[in-house]
């Protein structure tokens, strides 16, 4: 996070996604909304905004998937947040 916050973009986005990999693979179905949270934070940052579209879309899945109420606004908030980058307000005013 430290590396999202400094702008360290590339370096935070390889972190993020090695994060992603290594919990999937552990099957650690609560972290993985957080992971992906910063993920597509970080993708949105880098102008990637198509993949952090699907990224945020995969973070909403995985609160569902794995009941995290608490983690619920923050898939929404990015998901939206991308969204809206996109042009889609409409999609993004309900998703808010």
């Amino acid at each position: 996070m430290l590396l999202e916050w400094d702008d360290h973009l590339v370096e935070a986005r390889e972190r993020f996604a090695t994060l992603y990999r290594d919990a999937a693979d552990r099957g650690e179905e609560q972290t993985l909304p957080f992971i992906l949270f910063h993920l597509a934070r970080t993708e949105l940052l880098s102008g990637d905004w198509t993949q952090a579209l699907q990224t945020a879309r995969e973070c909403s899945e995985t609160t569902r998937f794995s009941g995290q109420a608490s983690e619920r606004p923050y898939a929404c908030a990015i998901e939206a947040l991308v969204e809206a980058h996109l042009g889609a307000v409409d999609s993004a005013l309900a998703l808010i």
